[in-house]
């Protein structure tokens, strides 16, 4: 679990990322930020997102395996890379590359949630440029400085999300609504965020 200051709510609302937090301690898990980027995407406003489930964004054709993905991560606090087709406010179709991450702030857990639109398919996309970018932001809010733990963050993260990508657009290509249908596929996402899910608050973690 990543540890942030408090000051980092600022480091999110400036990121060209769009971001939001969830508490997974409230019932149903509601949303208590959006910024801007997240509004663009979506269409809906901070307003009308916070105390909601991101469930809102779901829609008939979002695959059943992926929210199953992310309600077992949220469920356990582990990190976890899902794309998914989510419906805007104007009802607009868009496949959403979604990387979730367990933050500490000042004791209490949080839910950082980071969307990649990826337009009306799961096209090819720059990966390492996004988590990349991810990656600076939750950097720069957290007191850890090991970098060659952040260096791992990296890889790895970048690495799950093209694994998860290529599902998808493998799954769309080949008609198939259901991932199981890919083992050898899946078999290369099981890794993620390793050792120790990268508690990042403790260094000590990684040796």
């Amino acid at each position: 679990m990543i540890r942030v200051d408090r000051h980092s709510f600022e480091a999110f609302k400036r990121s060209p990322l769009s971001i939001s937090l969830a508490n997974p301690l409230q019932p149903d898990c509601p949303l208590i930020f959006a910024n801007e980027q997240c509004e663009e995407i979506t269409g809906y406003t901070e307003h009308e997102m916070v105390g909601r489930n991101c469930r809102l964004l779901q829609c008939a054709k979002t695959p059943k395996t992926e929210l199953t993905k992310i309600r077992k991560a949220v469920r356990q606090m582990k990190p976890a890379t899902a794309c998914i087709l989510n419906q805007r406010k104007c009802g607009k179709l868009f496949w959403n590359l979604l990387i979730l991450s367990p933050l500490r702030v000042d004791e209490k857990e949080m839910f950082l949630g980071c969307q990649l639109d990826l337009g009306s398919e799961p096209r090819a996309f720059d990966i390492g440029v996004h988590t990349d970018e991810l990656a600076n932001v939750l950097e720069a809010a957290s007191p850890w400085t090991d970098q060659q733990g952040w260096l791992h963050v990296r890889a790895s993260m970048k690495m799950h999300a093209q694994a998860v990508l290529l599902i998808a657009q493998t799954r769309v290509e080949m008609n198939r609504p259901c991932e199981d249908d890919l083992p050898n596929i899946k078999r290369e996402t099981r890794s993620f965020w390793t050792p120790g899910d990268l508690a990042l608050e403790d260094a000590s973690a990684l040796h």
